[in-house]
């Protein structure tokens, strides 16, 4: 994956003999977690002031977690001890579930899923995509590739739905077209960057489709004249590449919209902010010529405010027309 790292936290030896976390503890463990959010580099805040704050450090102990287990997988600091770090992070995971977390990221996130249900499943599927990606740097098609995202993006999805209290199937779902869409969108703006460390999710079906080759890309990003055919002819057949995964992660997005007005305005607008936000990151894209190898396209602090704009006029909007709740058949769960 691309973002990058915030000083992530490193499994340390730990103590099953120690006593529960005290309050203190627990405070001090979300407040690391904080740091971590706060310290993000993607292109939307996270747990930002639009979160309901009775949920936001539930918010940033989820981020924290995976956005650490993401940098082991990914960062240079880590390199030659990723699987290593990986698989301690999964020990560390399983005590906290059991009760037994002794570091501060797994601290909050033991009393975040104490509090409100969470299953382990999502936070191992997690783990698993980054394991997969220390090894996997191709995918043949776009089902291979949603495949990854069944593990990297969906979980994120489907815990801050839990956490949100909504569980029904069809949210479940409409979230997983969500986090799909925003995951690609990311990836799509990273490109250059995964190129740059021979990591590539463009589909090879694609790639042959608009007759692309790993070389060209790799041309592009260098500034290399083509080894066949003119420039201009190379860079067309680039941007049709990325004009068309484009319009499938809009696509799969808008598959997921549904979701915002499924549920009450007081985390529909957290949740229209992560669509709006994919849309932004999309529409950079686009205004850019769909050129994501020369020059990466940038969010700032303007597509911020508008985003977050855009989410309170929907919260607004919503509260105006007097729907308060979800619709009947999506009712939050208890808790």
């Amino acid at each position: 994956m691309s973002i990058p790292a915030p000083a992530p936290v490193s499994p340390l030896p730990h103590d099953t003999t120690a006593p529960p976390p005290s309050a203190a503890t627990v405070e001090q463990a979300y407040a690391v977690c904080a740091q971590i959010a706060g310290r993000h580099g993607e292109n939307f805040p996270v747990a930002s002031l639009l979160t309901p704050p009775r949920l936001r450090r539930h918010v940033q102990a989820i981020y924290a977690f995976a956005r650490t287990a993401d940098d082991f997988a990914d960062e240079p600091a880590f390199e030659g001890r990723r699987g290593q770090l990986l698989d301690a992070y999964d020990d560390e995971l399983e005590r906290a579930f059991r009760g037994e977390a002794s570091q501060p990221i797994f601290i909050a996130l033991a009393d975040t899923a104490e509090r409100f249900e969470l299953p382990i499943a999502p936070f191992q599927d997690l783990l698993s995509a980054f394991r997969a990606d220390l090894t996997r740097r191709r995918y043949a098609t776009f089902a291979e590739l949603r495949g990854l995202l069944t593990l990297v993006a969906e979980p994120i999805g489907r815990l801050l739905l839990n956490l949100f209290g909504y569980r029904s199937p069809a949210l479940l779902r409409y979230g997983d077209d969500l986090s799909a869409g925003l995951a690609l969108a990311n990836f799509w703006q990273d490109v250059g960057k995964d190129l740059a460390r021979d990591r590539i999710y463009l589909p090879s079906e694609d790639l042959r489709h608009f007759g692309v080759t790993e070389d060209d890309l790799r041309d592009r990003l260098a500034g290399r004249p083509p080894r066949t055919g003119s420039a201009k002819d190379m860079t067309q057949r680039i941007r049709d590449l990325m004009r068309f995964e484009v319009s499938r992660a809009r696509a799969i997005l808008d598959r997921g919209r549904p979701l915002i007005e499924a549920v009450g305005p007081d985390v529909g607008v957290e949740i229209a902010a992560f669509w709006l936000g994919g849309q932004r990151i999309l529409d950079k894209i686009e205004a850019g010529r769909h050129d994501v190898l020369t020059r990466r396209p940038r969010t700032n602090g303007f597509d911020l405010l508008a985003v977050g704009a855009g989410a309170l006029w929907w919260r607004a909007r919503a509260r105006l027309a007097g729907r308060g709740a979800a619709r009947p058949s999506f009712e939050r769960s208890g808790g």
